[in-house]
This record gives structure tokens, C-alpha cells and sequence, in this order.
């Protein structure tokens, strides 16, 4: 995936490479934070139902999921067609179309209330700007609704709850599980687990099917009819994502093998009481066997580690040596925000391409114009806790918090669009940002002489993105 994508990933990203969900699980493993959420589950029994249970109780004890209304105000929103353009092969057009089905039938049969749906502004060709961040990311968004102490912890979607869960689950699961797979459409992410004797379905943070569940709902609500109950209560099915890759049923290919793919459909079969007619029609027809996914070996070297500075070194090592791992572990630490990756930049681009860096953006006509909002960012305390991680550009500016290099970012991609000569120095103790012959240091927007070349650790630059 690109750079950016791995730092950002939107809705439409996700959709488009599913190997970002690894990234993100993985990401989540590196936090500390992480580690600390799975030490505080309850006591839980060393039996499936038991482990899941817990893991599920605390996303949702400890996160909120929002709407699409909400996710509007505080994230802004996409244009659709320059997603569909960024993105490519149709899968902006195609997740867009799904979504808006899948509302107008949830608010059809009183699912959810249409004020909260968002459906006038995807049908006016824009999009609630959905994206997916790690654990530590998601914890300091908290003060994005105002919510400092207290519950909820995080702002989280649904693919996120899924990659924070299936992270528990690898932190604290002492039962063989036999299959831990994602079941996904554009419209709901979800987690499907099954052992020898037991299976669970994670609908999100507020729902989990254990045991005859699903079954007695179909037999009670839809005259046994799963099928029909699964439409109503998940809306579609086109991935179903396991460690070693993705089963694209629409496209026909498989990162899954074949004898994988043969004990999930069955174990599917036994817990939903009936194959899915998706899935079936899938396996009808021709399957292509494609690559495993390239976070597979990372995912099976975690899986048996033991806190979250094992994991970091495990990753840091994988993304510092040459060989198959690395492109993965570079992608991970871009997911985790450290500065410590090969192509930093890729913090300017995804930063730019928010819709909130965009519209203040187009306020600045002068430095002094990008220095006034730089100084309604009054906290000097790094957004993460961590000076070597970043935050990016928009969420520095809505939490109006930041240290040095954060708001340099900001200040980067505040100056990028209108000024062409802009240059990013993160030195030793303090971090610059150089507009023509003007420099000018980040925590206070100051104008100072160029630091000493031998201080700088990073340097961002990029080209200025063409004028249309």
C-alpha cells in the first residue's frame, strides 16, 4: 500500500486493500496502552466463550462508536469523485452505492433514524470522512467530543473495533482457536471465530453471538430463514479476511487456502444454520489463488509474544533489515506514527489529504495568515505522549495540542498549498519550518535562524500538489 494509506487508511482504503487490517492489529499490539486495556479485562475463564466475551466488554466499555452525522462534524467529509480518482479500480463507486443501500434500508424499517444517517450529503456526492487509526490515536480523540475524563475512552468505527478486538484476543487468548476470520462488506466489519467446539460471531463493541444465538433469532424473527436474517442484520458480504489474506467473493481470488477456506465455510454453515447465499455463490464459481497477504509471518511471530515492547522490537527489527518482512513492518510503524520509517513524508501527504487541513488550508494567503491558526494550537504536549510519534496535521489542530514536530506538520501543510518552497526540519530539541529564505520554529511560530545542518534528523518536503 502506499505510504499515506498506511497512516491514514479511510473508509474507501480499506475497502480497496484489505491487508490494512493486519497493519492495524498490529499497530495496536505495539501500544502499551493496548496491553494495559487487556490487563484490566476481568478475570475471565481460559474457555473461548469466556475470553471473548471479556475482550468484547471492554471495546465497548471503553470506546464510542459515532455516527455518520457525527463523524461529519468532527472529521469533515470526502468528495467523492476525487476519492474515486485517488483510489481507483471502482471501489469508491462500488462501497459509496452499498452504503447508501444499506442506510436507506436500516431507516426504512426503523434501524436507525435518518438524522443521524448522513444519507443528503453521500447523495450530494460527498462522504463522512470514515478512517481508521491506532489504539493511542483513538484514545486522544477522546477531546474531539469534549470528552477529557471519564467514558467513553476513544472515538472508534466499526473496522476499528474489529482490529482493536482481534489485538485483545492475541494478548490474552490461552484456548486453541481453530479459525479467527473477518466477515466484511463496504457496510460492516465483523469478527468470526470457531474452535473444535465452539464458534462466536463479533457483530461490534455492543453485540457478540455465542452459541444458537444467530440460529434462535433466525427461528423466532424470520421463520428460519438465515439467509433473510443475515441481510437484515449485516447488509452484504464480499471479504471474508483471515491472518494469511483475503477471500474477495466478488473478484473471485484467495489469499486464503483452499482448506482454510473450506473449514471457515463449514464452520459458517454450522453457526449462521445455512450456507450464505454470498459465500456460496462465490464458491460456485471459479476461485483464483492469489499471494498471502505480506503481514502474515509478522501476524504468527506476534501472535506468541508477551507484552508490547516485545512487539515494537519484534517490528523494529523486521522494518530495519532487508528481506520480505520489511515493506510490512515499514507500513506498521507508519500505522503506529513513529518518525523512526523510511519515507516520513508520507505524515505531510497524509496530512494534506484531510478535508479539514484542506479547508484551513485555504484560508492562509500569507505566512502571517498560517501563523494565526498555528497559535490557536495552545498545548505544547505531543498528541501520542511520545515525541518520536506524530500526529498528523488535522489532529493536531482539533485536539489544539501538539509538540514541536507535530506542528510542524501542521504548519507545513497549512503553508504547502499556496507556497512552494516549504521545507520541514525536525532537529534534535526543537523542529523548523523553512518557507523561501524564512524560518520559523514550530512551537511558537517565531522567526529564527537556520539550525546548525548536523542537528536535523528529518527533513519533509514534497511537491506542491498541482493547481487545478
Amino acid at each position: 500500500m502506499k505510504p499515506d494509506v498506511a497512516v491514514a487508511p479511510n473508509l474507501f482504503d480499506a475497502y480497496a486493500d484489505p491487508t490494512i487490517i493486519g497493519t492495524l492489529v498490529l499497530a495496536n499490539l505495539m501500544s502499551d496502552r493496548l496491553w494495559d486495556l487487556s490487563a484490566r479485562v476481568p478475570a475471565a475463564g481460559d474457555d473461548m466463550v469466556s475470553q471473548v466475551s471479556a475482550a468484547r466488554r471492554v471495546v465497548d466499555r471503553y470506546f464510542l462508536h459515532v455516527t455518520p452525522v457525527q463523524t461529519a462534524a468532527v472529521f469533515g467529509t470526502l468528495h467523492l469523485s476525487e476519492e474515486a480518482e485517488r483510489v481507483g479500480g471502482g471501489y469508491v463507486e462500488d462501497a459509496a452505492a452499498k452504503i447508501v443501500e444499506n442506510l436507506e434500508y436500516r431507516i426504512a424499517n426503523g434501524l436507525l433514524d435518518a438524522d443521524v444517517a448522513g444519507l443528503d450529503l453521500m447523495r450530494a456526492g460527498q462522504f463522512p470522512a470514515y478512517g481508521y487509526t491506532n489504539l493511542d490515536m483513538l484514545h486522544a480523540e477522546r477531546k474531539s467530543l469534549g470528552r477529557v475524563g471519564g467514558r467513553p475512552q476513544g472515538i472508534t468505527s466499526c473496522l476499528d473495533e474489529v482490529a482493536l478486538f482481534a489485538a485483545l484476543l492475541m494478548t490474552r487468548a490461552t484456548f486453541p482457536i481453530a479459525g479467527f476470520t473477518l466477515l466484511s462488506s463496504p457496510v460492516h466489519y465483523t469478527a468470526f471465530g470457531f474452535s473444535a467446539t465452539d464458534a462466536w460471531w463479533f457483530y461490534g463493541k455492543n453485540r457478540l453471538y455465542l452459541g444458537e444465538d444467530f440460529r434462535r433469532m433466525v427461528d423466532t424473527d424470520f421463520g428460519g430463514d438465515a439467509n433473510s436474517a443475515w441481510a437484515h442484520v449485516m447488509g452484504g458480504l464480499d471479504r471474508i479476511t483471515t491472518r494469511r489474506g483475503t477471500f474477495d467473493l466478488v473478484a473471485g481470488t484467495s489469499a486464503v487456502p483452499s482448506a482454510d477456506l473450506l473449514r471457515i465455510a463449514t464452520a459458517m454453515d454450522g453457526f449462521f444454520g445455512a450456507r450464505l447465499t454470498p459465500l456460496a455463490d462465490a464458491l460456485d464459481a471459479r476461485v483464483e489463488e492469489v499471494a498471502t497477504s505480506p503481514c502474515d509471518a509478522l501476524l504468527h511471530e506476534c501472535l506468541h509474544l508477551s507484552g508490547a515492547a516485545e512487539v515494537r522490537a519484534t517490528i523494529v527489527a523486521a522494518a530495519s533489515m532487508p528481506g520480505p518482512q520489511h515493506g510490512s513492518a515499514q507500513e506498521v510503524l507508519l500505522a503506529y506514527r513513529s518518525l523512526e520509517v523510511d519515507d516520513p513524508n508520507a505524515y505531510l501527504v497524509a496530512s494534506r489529504r484531510s478535508p479539514i487541513v484542506r479547508d484551513l488550508a485555504a484560508r492562509v494567503t500569507t505566512v502571517t495568515d498560517a501563523l494565526d491558526l498555528l497559535a490557536r494550537v495552545t498545548g505544547d504536549r505531543p498528541v501520542l505522549q511520545d515525541r518520536n510519534r506524530v500526529a498528523l496535521a488535522a489532529e493536531t489542530w482539533r485536539l489544539r495540542t501538539g509538540s514541536d514536530r507535530e506542528k510542524a506538520i501542521l504548519l507545513h501543510s497549512l503553508l504547502a498549498t499556496r507556497f512552494g518552497d516549504v521545507e520541514s526540519l525536525l532537529a534534535d530539541d526543537a523542529s523548523f519550518v523553512r518557507v523561501a529564505s524564512t524560518c520559523l520554529r514550530a512551537s511558537d511560530g517565531v522567526e529564527v535562524p537556520l539550525p546548525e545542518p548536523g542537528s536535523v534528523r528529518r527533513r519533509l518536503r514534497l511537491p506542491v500538489p498541482q493547481q487545478s
